[in-house]
C-alpha cells in the first residue's frame, strides 16, 4: 500500500504494512465502536443500523468489536453475491461467522432442491440454536 504526502511541490510515497489484528485493535478502540457494541449488548434494542459504510468497512467494523459480543448478530443483506462477499470479509478478519446459503439451486428459477447449501443451512440452524462461538450469521 502506498500513500502520497504532499509537502510544497512535491510528493513522495511511503510505503507501510500494518497486520489485521493491529488494526482491529485500532478500530476496537473508537468510542463509537464501543457504543455500537453496548448498543448490540442492550436487551431492549432488536434492531441496529449502520450507515454511511463502504466496501469492507462494515466487516471490519464487526471484527473489531466482535469479541466483546456476547449473543450472535445476524446481518441482513441485499443478494447472494453482497452476503457472499460480506462473509468472506468476515472470515479473512478472523471474525467467526456462518454463511445461510438458499436451499434451491441458483435462487428458484430451476426449482431443484441443493444438496450441499441445505448442509449449510443445518450448520447454521444448529449453531443459532447452541451459541456457540459464532457471532456472526449472514443471510439475504
Amino acid at each position: 500500500m502506498c500513500f502520497y504526502f504532499v509537502r510544497g511541490n512535491s510528493a513522495r510515497c511511503t510505503r507501510f504494512t500494518m497486520e489485521i489484528q493491529k488494526l482491529l485493535s485500532h478500530y476496537a478502540k473508537q468510542p463509537q465502536l464501543k457504543a455500537l457494541a453496548k448498543a448490540l449488548e442492550n436487551k431492549r434494542i432488536k434492531t441496529v443500523g449502520i450507515d454511511g459504510l463502504a466496501g469492507s468497512s462494515c466487516p471490519l467494523v464487526f471484527a473489531s468489536i466482535a469479541n466483546r459480543l456476547q449473543n450472535p448478530v445476524v446481518f441482513i443483506l441485499r443478494d447472494a453475491d453482497e452476503a457472499g462477499y460480506f462473509y468472506h470479509d468476515l472470515m479473512q478478519l478472523g471474525a467467526p461467522a456462518l454463511f445461510f446459503p438458499s436451499s434451491y439451486k441458483r435462487a428458484v428459477k430451476y426449482g431443484q432442491r441443493d444438496a450441499a447449501n441445505e448442509i449449510l443451512r443445518t450448520e447454521v440452524l444448529s449453531a443459532l440454536s447452541s451459541f456457540g462461538k459464532t457471532k456472526a450469521f449472514i443471510v439475504w
